[in-house]
């Protein structure tokens, strides 16, 4: 846990030179160490995602960027980069939960079941599809 914490210490200048795990580290430092699920610190998250994408080009850090931005940004802003990000990747059970979270969070219950329904269609993982299921359930309540 130290070198999580300390990888949170990082300043902006540092993650410039930071190689792809203290970035890692940086992330997981931000999520760990917030109190409350609303003091993550999505912006600098999203700037770790920056970083790791110019040293590594991946999918699934793109798509994390987007999921992290996602705090940061409006809907629209954030459903523009799901849409890139599908064409260039194909629509997978990742971004159609992304897009069902980010349409959950902007009160749009119907835009966030379709997706929410679409993602349990494409993924293989039992426990991943029962989370989506209960994601379905607190729509109604």
């Amino acid at each position: 846990m130290f070198h999580v914490q300390n990888a949170q210490n990082i300043n902006a200048d540092s993650k410039l030179d930071a190689g792809i795990y203290l970035l890692q580290a940086a992330i997981a430092a931000h999520h760990s160490t917030s109190i409350e699920f609303s003091q993550t610190n999505w912006s600098e998250i999203t700037t770790c995602y920056d970083q790791l994408l110019k040293l590594h080009s991946s999918e699934m850090f793109a798509l994390n960027r987007i999921a992290a931005a996602s705090y940061v940004n409006d809907a629209n802003s954030s459903y523009a980069a799901l849409d890139i990000w599908e064409v260039n990747n194909g629509e997978k059970a990742q971004s159609c939960a992304i897009r069902a979270d980010i349409a959950r969070r902007d009160g749009d219950k119907n835009c966030a079941q379709v997706h929410y329904e679409k993602a349990i269609l494409l993924e293989p993982d039992e426990g991943i599809k029962r989370f989506l299921l209960s994601r379905i359930d607190e729509l109604s309540s």
